[in-house]
């Protein structure tokens, strides 16, 4: 047995180990073992409870140190912080009110000033001012209601400022803000008065910067008038190419045709011209010589989507559907920021409005319906104007219930009496197979283009004497053709233009009905001679030939149309019905299967296919 270990400890002493975990768990166990070590160990004990207590007091202190230290630090960083999100803020409304300033170009009515006598009246100089800017405002808001060029914002320059003060500069924010819009923007400043020129006669005078002084004349009982005339003289200097359509949408066309033609005079630059000889050929009651206008336009600068359109819209005027789709593909393609800083917000629209117009000529019918279902800003279509161009569509492709419920949303929405819109529906009666209704209202659109021959200008009587040749008497022929009346739709056609796609589509029409077939091969070939791109003419064609019984000169045609018109269901319909009457069911299945996916509501196409895949 080994010796007992002698451990010389003197009473007094602290004892200490610095052994370690290891050493002082063998030291516990030893001072168990000996009576004389417990003293020690409880000593031990305690001094190492006091150190323990000690060590967490300290530990306290310095947590409370580091937390204040922390605090401090984590203020110091907030502060910091909100420095700097001040500094960014200011920096952004700094930015925000530049970018506000240069891109200013609306109108300021500063003031006006009115004699004693009418300011007596109330007409004071305010008062003027005020009435003024409302007449401004509302010219602007028909204009723009009706263009896709929108007109700047018309303002006060008198009203409360914000007079905030900025410190250490003694400046106020208005007074920044009226310094950068007047030193970065480019709005247009108006001053006006009131002034007596004899007894009784008064002069409204206007100074709009960038214009040429304005001044109106006559008796003081006319002063609304006056007030009015200037109006419209201030918004013709402000913005010439609205003032146009303010006209135009007033009843105004002859007008708005002069204004038109002053306008191209005035303008000094290429692309200044190029707009202003499109407009030209916009207001143009003469369809041939607005065509010509337009294509003059696109010589100046092909770039822009309006010289483009306004050739589009003046072919289409004059029947001449392939040129017109053509012009419309290529407005589609024009750069936005190759086209005027006041178009470009309507681009959009323009666009929605322009494709939809190029698949309804390739018989795309639920594309085109589709698009006008979208809302879009800046739209110069409304609600009511939306659904009834859906509704045309809806009943073209052959869904009559969906074109009737929009057409009555729209006659409801727009107040409008029913029946009023005759396109809309005239093709609903065409969906439903109503010969006797499409008449109806074949007869209503074309009453309602000779009240606008007999009652508007000179320039816009042409306008509508060439929609009456081109549209409204063959809708009335074919109207008359399609109830038997063949020898009033054979008068009415007689004097129809032969190049207007329609046009020569009814003649081929009246022709077969009245059992001519070379006549109606001859119209039908020229149809498709004068406008090869488009689908409806082959379509048609090849229904003729089909119920003549040359089945394979049918389908043919109806592969072309079916070429040219992807999303087109008619001609698939039709080719399944030639290969039905050829007893290749199957195949006949399979066309209208492929028929119903562009018109899946159409009755008659679900009936042909349930009766060939009885033959199956």
């Amino acid at each position: 047995m080994a010796e007992p270990i002698d451990l010389d400890i003197p009473d007094d002493a602290e004892p200490t180990f610095d052994a370690g975990p290891a050493g002082v768990a063998a030291g516990l166990d030893a001072a168990q073992a000996d009576p004389k070590l417990r003293p020690h160990a409880a000593a031990f004990f305690d001094a190492q409870t006091r150190l323990i207590a000690d060590q967490r007091h300290h530990l306290h202190v310095q947590l409370r140190q580091l937390h204040l230290r922390t605090l401090g630090e984590a203020f110091k960083v907030a502060l910091q912080g909100l420095v700097a999100l001040a500094v960014v803020g200011l920096i952004a409304g700094v930015v925000l009110e530049v970018r506000a300033a240069v891109s200013d170009h609306g109108l300021v009515v500063d003031g006006f000033t009115a004699p004693p006598d009418l300011a007596a009246r109330g007409l004071t100089g305010e008062a003027l001012a005020d009435d003024f800017l409302g007449r401004m405002a509302a010219i602007r808001r028909q204009s723009n209601a009706k263009s896709v060029t929108l007109t700047d914002d018309v303002r006060s320059g008198g009203g409360e400022a914000l007079k905030v003060e900025l410190p250490e500069t003694g400046l106020s924010f208005d007074q920044v803000d009226r310094f950068l819009h007047g030193w970065l923007g480019h709005a247009r400043r108006l001053n006006g008065r009131v002034r007596e020129t004899a007894p009784g006669q008064v002069a409204v005078d206007i100074d709009l910067s960038g214009a040429d002084p304005i001044s109106v004349e006559g008796s003081i009982a006319e002063l609304d008038s006056l007030l009015q005339r200037a109006a419209e003289q201030a918004f013709a200097a402000y913005d010439p190419t609205n003032h146009i359509i303010y006209l135009l949408t007033s009843g105004r066309g002859d007008e708005a045709m002069a204004a038109a033609r002053r306008n191209v005079a005035s303008v000094s630059t290429s692309f200044d011209l190029a707009n202003a000889v499109t407009l030209v050929g916009l207001v143009d009651g003469d369809r041939r010589e607005a065509l010509d206008e337009a294509r003059a336009a696109i010589a100046l600068d092909p770039k822009l989507w309006d010289t483009w359109d306004n050739a589009a819209k003046a072919s289409d005027d004059l029947g001449h559907e392939s040129d017109a789709l053509a012009y419309f593909q290529r407005v589609l393609t024009v750069n936005p920021k190759d086209q005027w800083r006041r178009h470009r917000a309507g681009l959009p629209m323009i666009m929605r409005a322009r494709r939809a117009w190029v698949e309804d000529s390739l018989g795309d019918y639920r594309a085109a319906g589709a698009a006008w279902t979208r809302e879009i800003p800046n739209d110069v279509y409304d609600l009511p104007q939306r659904r009834r161009r859906r509704a045309i569509e809806e009943a073209r492709a052959h869904d009559c219930a969906a074109a009737a419920a929009d057409i009555f949303v729209a006659e409801t929405v727009g107040h409008a009496a029913p029946g009023s819109d005759a396109t809309a529906r005239r093709e609903l009666a065409l969906c439903r197979g109503d010969a006797a209704e499409v008449l109806v209202q074949a007869d209503a659109a074309l009453a309602r283009l000779e009240n606008a021959r007999a009652s508007s200008g000179q320039n816009w009587s042409r306008a509508a004497a060439t929609e009456i040749a081109t549209e409204g008497s063959p809708w009335r022929a074919r109207a008359l053709a399609m109830t038997g009346d063949l020898a009033q739709a054979m008068s009415l056609i007689a004097g129809s233009p032969t190049d207007c796609y329609l046009c020569l589509r009814t003649r081929a029409l009246v022709a077969e009905k009245a059992g001519d077939a070379g006549g109606a091969e001859h119209w039908y070939g020229e149809a498709v001679r004068q406008n090869p791109t488009i689908p409806i003419a082959y379509d048609e064609w090849g229904r003729a030939r089909l119920a003549r019984g040359d089945l394979g000169g049918a389908v043919a045609l109806f592969q072309k149309a079916s070429a040219l018109g992807p999303g087109f269901a008619d001609p698939l319909k039709d080719w399944g019905d030639a290969l039905a009457r050829g007893g290749r069911w199957r195949d006949a299945v399979a066309k209208y299967d492929a028929a119903l996916k562009d018109a899946p509501a159409w009755r008659e196409a679900n009936q042909a296919r349930a009766a060939a895949a009885a033959h199956i």
